[in-house]
């Protein structure tokens, strides 16, 4: 009964060049892995192996970041997904994750988050601090209900939620989610680069 166009827009304001890479992105942010949607592509589709679907996004799920002051949750009595998130609660608890990359780029952040808040007004930057390699890093004004946050009945929305442009450099890179009073889980950190989506 939801209005697709809803949907389509969401992912159209999503990272990728083509709708089809928007929702290989989509689907990657969620918690699939390349090979098995790369499987999936492939079994669904006739004639040549589908190709060059992962245009090389840092893939960093729950299990893959450092969490300080706050611990990896597993919960799927109520159907939450991910299965695996970190909540953050306040300023001393974060997650990080480092990487390298081969050479600087410009990237586009992104974050797998849950609130089960329907607030129409309230700011995730209010929320949730970033930093890239130490240095605070402005995150895009946009509110809980603009992201997709809140509950649909017991389960608690989550969504991929373009946090900022940023500029990395070549070698190791460090990105760290610092909590505030508003509670809010992460189930991943995911980084594209713009000069191939």
């Amino acid at each position: 009964q939801d209005d697709i166009s809803k949907y389509i827009a969401f992912i159209n304001s999503l990272p990728g060049n083509t709708f089809k890479n928007k929702v290989y992105n989509v689907l990657l942010a969620i918690g699939l892995t390349p090979e098995i949607l790369n499987a999936v592509i492939n079994n669904m589709t006739d004639g040549p192996t589908a190709a060059n679907n992962n245009a090389g996004q840092i893939i960093a799920r729950a299990e893959n970041l450092t969490g300080s002051g706050t611990t990896v949750r597993t919960d799927t009595s109520d159907r939450n997904h991910p299965d695996k998130y970190f909540t953050l609660g306040g300023t001393s608890q974060t997650v990080s994750y480092t990487f390298n990359a081969p050479k600087a780029f410009s990237g586009q952040l992104v974050a797998y988050l849950g609130k089960s808040d329907n607030s129409s007004s309230k700011k995730i930057a209010n929320a949730i601090s970033l930093q890239l390699n130490n240095s605070a890093v402005t995150i895009k004004d946009i509110t809980n209900k603009n992201a997709g946050m809140g509950v649909c009945g017991k389960r608690t929305n989550y969504f991929p939620v373009v946090l900022a442009d940023i500029n990395f450099s070549a070698g190791n890179n460090t990105i760290k989610i610092a909590g505030s009073s508003e509670a809010f889980n992460i189930g991943g950190i995911y980084v594209f680069n713009k000069a191939v989506i």
